[in-house]
C-alpha cells in the first residue's frame, strides 16, 4: 500500500512538474504579413512571433505553410532576438517566392544541405516552434494574425 501511494506521487509530481514547465513561455503576438512587389513576379510573407519567458531559450526551427525554417545563423533563414528587459524574443523569419524563377539560384546554394527538403512536421495549429538544446521541445501557434498586405513599387 504504501508503495502504490508513493509510485501516484511520483506520478503527480512528474506532471505537474510537465505542466509547469510548458507553462515557462507565454505567446504574447503571432503576426504573419504577405508582401509583393519590387522585381516582377517577387512576393512573400513576413512572419513574427513574440514570446514571453524569464529563462534563456535556444531556439531551433519554426514549421509553417508546409516550409521549415531554421532559426539564426550560419545556416537559418531566420533569427531570433532577446530583449533583456521586456524578458522577450521576438522570433522572425520570411517565405520568400520568385514566379518568374522557379529554380534556385545555383549560385546561392553553398551546400546539398540548403536544398535538402526539412522534415515533414504535422501539427494542429498554423505554426510550430521547436526549442531546446538537446531535448527538443515544441510551441504550438494556434493562429497568426494577417496583417495588412505590402506593396511595393
Amino acid at each position: 500500500m504504501v508503495m502504490k501511494k508513493l509510485i501516484i506521487a511520483i506520478l503527480i509530481a512528474a506532471c505537474s512538474s510537465g505542466h509547469v514547465a510548458a507553462q515557462k513561455l507565454k505567446i504574447i503576438s503571432a503576426t504573419k504579413q504577405s508582401w509583393s512587389g519590387g522585381v516582377a513576379g517577387h512576393h512573400g510573407t513576413n512572419y513574427s512571433i513574440v514570446i514571453k519567458t524569464n529563462e534563456k531559450i535556444k531556439f531551433d526551427s519554426v514549421y509553417t505553410n508546409g516550409m521549415g525554417f531554421q532559426l539564426n545563423p550560419p545556416q537559418g533563414s531566420g533569427r531570433a532576438l532577446y530583449d533583456s528587459i521586456k524578458h522577450t524574443y521576438t522570433i522572425s523569419f520570411s517565405e520568400f517566392h520568385d514566379d518568374m524563377n522557379p529554380y534556385p539560384n545555383p549560385l546561392r546554394v553553398k551546400s546539398s544541405a540548403a536544398i535538402t527538403p526539412p522534415p515533414v512536421r504535422t501539427y494542429n495549429g498554423e505554426t510550430l516552434l521547436i526549442y531546446g538544446g538537446d531535448k527538443k521541445q515544441m510551441l504550438l501557434v494556434k493562429q497568426m494574425n494577417s496583417l495588412r498586405q505590402l506593396c511595393y513599387p
